[in-house]
């Protein structure tokens, strides 16, 4: 994690390389 921001990638066993991916900003 760097500077309040933290990255999620969500693995499924249809999807194992992530299927949801995105950035959650704290401000």
């Amino acid at each position: 994690m760097r500077a309040g921001v933290t990255y999620a990638n969500i693995h499924s066993q249809t999807f194992p390389g992530g299927e949801i991916r995105g950035q959650i900003v704290t401000r």
